[in-house]
C-alpha cells in the first residue's frame, strides 16, 4: 500500500511569510539598491535590442556579455507583459520562491527530515544574508542563481547514487541556468556544495555495504567511490563541458576588456575599521550571524 505524501506544513508557512514580508517589502525597497537598477538597465536593452550585443546608452558602448543574460532576458520578457519594473518585481518574487524552497530541498537533503527542513525554510526567509542581498543590494541575479544551486544538488544526488540519466539531464540543465544567472555562483558552488555533497553520496553508499555505520572501513570507502567513480568524473566533465560553453561569452569579453581596478562606492570596499557602519554590516551581520 502507498502512504499518500502530506504537504508541509512549515514549508507552506514559510513560502506564506516568504511571499508576505519581502514580496511585499521589494517594493519600497528593491529601486534604492546598489544594483537593482543596474539589472533593470541591462533588461532594457534586451527587451529594446535582444540581438544586439552592443549597448550603446552608456558612454561609448559596452557588450552586454559582460554579464551572464538570464535574469535580465527573463526581466525583459516579462516586461512586454506589464513593463520594465513589472519584469523586475515578478523576478524577484520569483527569486524569493525559488530560495526557500531551494533551502528547504537542500536541507532535506542533507538531514532527510521534512521537518528539520521545514525549520531550514523558515529560518531562511529572515536569513541576514538574504535580506541583505536583496533589500540592500539588489543582486538578482546571485539569488537566483544560488537558489537553483539548491535545486540541482538533490538531482546530482540522486544521479550519482542510482545511476539514472533522468537525474544526469535535469541536474545538468539546473547547473546550466546557474551559470547563465550569476558567473561567480558556479565556482563557489562547486567547492562549497557539490564537492562535500560527493563525499555524501559515497558515504551513503558505503553505509549500504554494511549493516552499521560503525563497520564502514577505508576500504568500504575506497570500494563505493570506486563503484561510484565513473558517474563523478562524467558529471564532473559533462558540468565542465556545460560550465564553459554557457560562460565563455563572458569569458571572451573579459579576455578582450579586462576588468582594471577602479575605486567605486559601495559598502563593501570600505576600509571597516574606519567606516564601521560598513564593517559591522558586512562582517559582523553577513559573516557572524548567517
Amino acid at each position: 500500500m502507498k502512504l499518500k505524501k502530506t504537504t508541509n506544513k512549515l514549508l507552506i508557512a514559510a513560502l506564506f511569510i516568504g511571499i508576505a514580508f519581502h514580496g511585499s517589502a521589494i517594493f519600497f525597497t528593491l529601486e534604492t539598491t546598489y544594483d537593482a537598477l543596474i539589472h533593470l538597465f541591462f533588461a532594457e536593452h534586451y527587451a529594446t535590442s535582444w540581438f544586439e550585443p552592443w549597448n550603446y546608452k552608456w558612454y561609448t558602448g559596452f557588450t552586454v556579455m559582460s554579464y551572464p543574460p538570464l535574469v535580465h532576458q527573463c526581466i525583459g520578457l516579462l516586461s512586454y507583459v506589464g513593463g520594465l519594473k513589472f519584469g523586475m518585481f515578478t523576478v524577484a518574487i520569483i527569486a524569493i520562491i525559488l530560495f526557500i524552497t531551494g533551502v528547504y530541498r537542500f536541507s532535506l537533503l542533507i538531514t532527510s527530515s521534512r521537518t528539520a527542513a521545514g525549520y531550514a525554510a523558515l529560518l531562511a526567509v529572515f536569513s541576514s544574508s538574504f535580506v541583505e542581498t536583496l533589500h540592500i543590494f539588489g543582486q538578482l541575479p546571485s539569488i537566483i542563481g544560488i537558489s537553483i544551486l539548491m535545486h540541482s544538488l538533490p538531482e546530482i544526488y540522486l544521479w550519482l547514487k542510482t545511476g539514472s540519466y533522468r537525474y544526469y539531464f535535469t541536474s545538468l540543465s539546473l547547473i546550466a541556468v546557474t551559470v547563465t544567472s550569476h558567473h561567480v555562483t558556479p565556482i563557489f558552488g562547486m567547492v562549497f556544495f557539490i564537492f562535500p555533497l560527493i563525499g555524501m553520496v559515497i558515504m551513503d553508499h558505503a553505509r549500504e555495504q554494511v549493516d552499521s555505520i560503525k563497520e564502514i572501513t577505508f576500504s568500504v570507502f575506497l570500494k563505493s567511490f570506486l563503484k561510484l567513480f565513473k558517474r563523478i568524473v562524467g558529471f564532473g566533465m559533462s558540468s565542465l563541458v556545460i560550465i564553459i560553453g554557457c560562460i565563455l561569452p563572458y569569458w571572451i569579453n573579459t579576455k578582450n576588456n579586462p576588468i582594471t581596478q577602479v575605486p567605486i562606492p559601495h559598502g563593501s570596499r570600505d576600509n571597516f575599521l574606519e567606516v564601521t557602519s560598513s564593517g559591522l554590516v558586512f562582517f559582523l551581520i553577513l559573516g557572524v550571524f548567517y
